[in-house]
C-alpha cells in the first residue's frame, strides 16, 4: 500500500520575522509547514523535542528556538517527523544563519529614474500617429539618418527630404523600445523568482542586548533547505 508524505513543503514564515524583531532576538524563527492532510507530527532538535501533536490539513506555523542561533555562522539541524499509519517519514530541515556584520549598514536611498517620451510616427513628413509613454527607466535610442517616403499624391521635386541632424531612425527607436519591453518581461520574472526564493531565504536586521546589557544590532541571512 501507498504511503505519499504527508509534508507537501515547508517554507520560512517571512511575514513574522518581518515583523516581529523580538522573536529573532529569542534565538526564534518562524516557518510555515504545508500538509496535504492531517498527520500527527514531531519537531526535535538534538534528540530534544520542540513541539509534538497534530498537523491540520494545510498551512501550520511552528517555531524554531536555538540558543545562540544568531551568535554566529552556522547551519542548524531539526528534524521533522510525520506519521501515516504505520508509517514514520522524516524530514531534516537545515537551517543555515550566516551573520554578516553586527552593525546596522545605513545605505543612501537609490535614485529612481523617471522619463517621458512621445513616439511620432509620420509617413512622407505628415504626422499619422503617436504614442506617449511614462517609465521608471531610460531608454537609450539610437539615432541615425532616415530615407524620405513618397507622398502618392505628390512626384519629383515635391518629395520632402528631412535633415539627417533632425531626424530618429525608426529602426533603432523600434529596438530600442523592443529592448526595454524585453528587459521589462524579464525584471517582472526576475521578481517572480525573487518572491518564490525569498520563502526559503531571508535577509534580517534586529537588534538584541549582548552578554553585557548593550543592545547590538545584527545583520543576518537565513535560509531554509529541507532533505
Amino acid at each position: 500500500m501507498d504511503f505519499p508524505d504527508p509534508i507537501r513543503d515547508i517554507i520560512l514564515n517571512v511575514s513574522l520575522l518581518q515583523n516581529n524583531p523580538a522573536l529573532l532576538a529569542a534565538d526564534t524563527i518562524g516557518i510555515i509547514v504545508e500538509a496535504g492532510r492531517e498527520t500527527d507530527f514531531k519537531l526535535s532538535a538534538q534528540d530534544e523535542i520542540i513541539a509534538c501533536g497534530k498537523l491540520r490539513s494545510g498551512t501550520n506555523m511552528l517555531l524554531l528556538t536555538w540558543p545562540g542561533m544568531f551568535a554566529k555562522t552556522q547551519t542548524l539541524p531539526f528534524m521533522l517527523e510525520s506519521k501515516t499509519g504505520t508509517l514514520v517519514l522524516q524530514k531534516t530541515i537545515l537551517i543555515t544563519v550566516s551573520v554578516t556584520d553586527n552593525r546596522e549598514q545605513v545605505g543612501a536611498p537609490r535614485q529612481t529614474l523617471a522619463a517621458e517620451f512621445t513616439i511620432h510616427m509620420y509617413l512622407a513628413g505628415q504626422l499619422i500617429g503617436f504614442r506617449k509613454k511614462t517609465m521608471t527607466e531610460l531608454v537609450k535610442l539610437t539615432t541615425g539618418p532616415v530615407n524620405a517616403v513618397e507622398d502618392p499624391a505628390l512626384r519629383g521635386s515635391a518629395i520632402r527630404s528631412v535633415p539627417s541632424s533632425q531626424s530618429i531612425s525608426i529602426l533603432g527607436l523600434a529596438m530600442g523600445m523592443a529592448k526595454y519591453l524585453v528587459e521589462k518581461k524579464l525584471a517582472a520574472a526576475k521578481k517572480t523568482t525573487t518572491l518564490a526564493a525569498q520563502k526559503r531565504t531571508l535577509s534580517v536586521v534586529f537588534s538584541k542586548n549582548d552578554e553585557n546589557g548593550e543592545k547590538k544590532t545584527i545583520q543576518a541571512m537565513i535560509e531554509l533547505q529541507t532533505k
